[in-house]
């Protein structure tokens, strides 16, 4: 409730200030409020369509197309998505050199799974860092690791990870965005699509998430 009331509170005082006419003669001020409750909107948005999503896995209702996917263009589609994001944070995403691997997934949420994945590690690199993907084809899966550089998942709290609304540091994360549903998201999503999910860090040195997946064997292969 606190996540929802507090971008509804900010955006309401924004709106309810611009509209009072107080401001008439003060522009700029009026276009900071205004742009500060669009923010504040589409943080709400977000929260809502995380919960409605969540919900939806855990009642088993969420729609998935699974199909083949080319895993080399999925990552490429998943940092031409985060660029601004990255660049905002001076940190460079470093893709795996082309594999050739498919995957059994679903485009969408799958594109949802690397979204979360790299803006956290994004989100907690420092400026300057690099944030690197790696993939290993192991038998009948496909494994996608990402690994950041910044400070780590403290011990305490690694077997709350994946739980909703979990934050290690609630001010921290709310400085740098997020619902606290992302992660939680992510295992129900690749769960869904018949995949794992797991990571391991080291407090002071960073963090590695990774993903398996049903690999799509060649055509000739028994």
């Amino acid at each position: 409730s606190h996540d929802l009331r507090t971008p509804l509170t900010s955006t309401y005082g924004a709106l309810r200030l611009a509209n009072s006419g107080v401001l008439h003669d003060q522009p700029e001020q009026a276009r900071s409020l205004l742009q500060a409750a669009e923010e504040n909107s589409q943080r709400l948005t977000a929260l809502i369509n995380d919960l409605l999503d969540i919900d939806k896995l855990e009642a088993g209702k969420l729609e998935l197309s699974l199909q083949p996917l080319d895993l080399d263009q999925q990552l490429q589609d998943a940092r031409r998505m985060l660029a601004s994001t990255a660049d905002e944070a001076e940190v460079h995403l470093r893709l795996p050199a082309p594999g050739g691997q498919r995957i059994m997934a679903d485009p969408q949420r799958f594109q949802q799974v690397l979204a979360n994945l790299l803006s956290n590690a994004i989100k907690f690199s420092p400026a300057g860092a690099r944030v690197e993907i790696e993939t290993q084809a192991c038998e009948q899966q496909v494994r996608l690791t990402i690994t950041d550089h910044g400070d780590g998942i403290p011990l305490a709290f690694q077997p709350n990870v994946f739980q909703r609304f979990a934050q290690a540091d609630a001010t921290a994360t709310r400085q740098r965005g997020g619902t606290g549903l992302g992660l939680a998201i992510t295992r129900s999503l690749v769960r869904a699509m018949h995949g794992a999910i797991g990571f391991s860090s080291t407090p002071g040195q960073g963090s590695r998430f990774w993903v398996s997946l049903p690999r799509v064997l060649p055509a000739n292969t028994q």
